[in-house]
């Protein structure tokens, strides 16, 4: 068994998705914000001749205590226009919801760019070759002469640890197969919302901490998502991220593990690399669940609206299991009104 590491970014990964496009407009927030009313402006069009209310049932779930209500939505992190209006019941809860609540505010990722810069470079001096193995390196720079349209060259790109090259070719992958970027991500369509609509946002971890998973990861773990990606960028056609899209769309929880997981022989590094995400994504959801169990004790709020990655939902400790777990009466999308 092994990761899909392209369908794990695109439901687990927040922050840099996007992360190239994002650090291209930092010097320019006028830019950045036109191109959020852009994408309002076009859902909204959209919604004028598309009702929202056939649209499949997401993953969505509703616990409700003491007065206290939460919406969890699992998310992607990229997506295209023809995704929205999302469901009616989507909507229509997020506009009566007081607060968004998401992992990271990835409009504001233009704050970090001296941080993301000093944490990606290799601070003894070295660069990307004296780590990668001569194949591996020769296949990264085949590719970023090819086929990117990023206006980098492969010199100033092997100053950068591999989690950070992973990350901007995941980026190219996403906008290669289905035009599919950050813009359009779930999350980064809500936060547009709330931005323009004045309403409260909370971070679950924030952008510094979600920089501080990828830095902190192992080399070899690095590397070997790095390889990872290489591969299917090199192999890849587009339709497991087509087959990842649909699960979410319908909500099919088993369709999206069977994605994710895909049976292979194992190796070491493979190993490694699997329990590694595993632990990381545990871990994250029990420091997630104290702070959505907290809005339902004490939350300054009445309503919040939950946004983090579907594969938070996914297994024994999903964020929906782990409140069941607490005695909590968690309504899937099927069973709201």
């Amino acid at each position: 068994m092994k990761i899909n590491r392209v369908g794990f970014l695109l439901v687990i990964a927040s922050m840099f998705i996007g992360l190239l496009g994002c650090q291209n407009n930092s010097t320019n927030d006028k830019q950045a914000d036109d191109e959020s009313v852009e994408v309002q402006e076009t859902v909204k069009e959209k919604d004028k001749i598309e009702k929202a209310a056939d649209k499949e049932a997401p993953f969505f779930w509703r616990v409700e205590e003491d007065g206290k209500t939460v919406y969890m939505l699992g998310s992607i992190h990229v997506g295209n226009e023809d995704m929205y209006p999302l469901n009616d019941k989507v909507e229509a809860a997020y506009e009566k919801s007081d607060a968004l609540v998401v992992e990271a505010n990835v409009l504001e990722i233009d704050t970090l760019s001296e941080d993301i810069i000093t944490k990606a470079i290799y601070s003894d001096g070295s660069k990307l070759p004296d780590h990668l193995s001569d194949d591996t390196f020769q296949q990264l720079t085949t590719f970023i002469d090819t086929y990117s349209d990023m206006e980098i060259d492969i010199e100033s790109l092997s100053h950068f640890e591999p989690w950070f090259i992973e990350m901007l070719l995941s980026d190219l992958y996403f906008s290669h197969f289905e035009s599919l970027t950050s813009d359009y991500g779930v999350d980064h369509y809500f936060l547009s919302k709330a931005k323009s609509e004045q309403k409260e946002i909370i971070e679950l971890e924030g952008l510094y901490k979600q920089l501080d998973f990828s830095d902190t990861k192992p080399e070899e773990l690095q590397i070997y998502a790095l390889e990872e990606m290489l591969t299917a960028l090199e192999e890849g056609n587009g339709d497991e991220i087509r087959s990842l899209v649909d699960a979410w769309k319908s909500g099919d929880e088993e369709q999206l593990e069977n994605v994710l997981y895909v049976p292979t022989d194992s190796n070491e590094i493979a190993n490694k690399a699997e329990v590694y995400e595993e632990q990381l994504l545990e871990n994250r959801n029990i420091e997630m669940i104290d702070k959505i169990e907290n809005y339902l004790k004490d939350g300054e709020y009445s309503t919040y609206f939950v946004i983090v990655g579907a594969a938070h939902f996914l297994d024994e400790y999903g964020l929906d299991i782990l409140l069941e777990d607490k005695g909590y009466d968690v309504q899937p999308f099927s069973e709201m009104d």
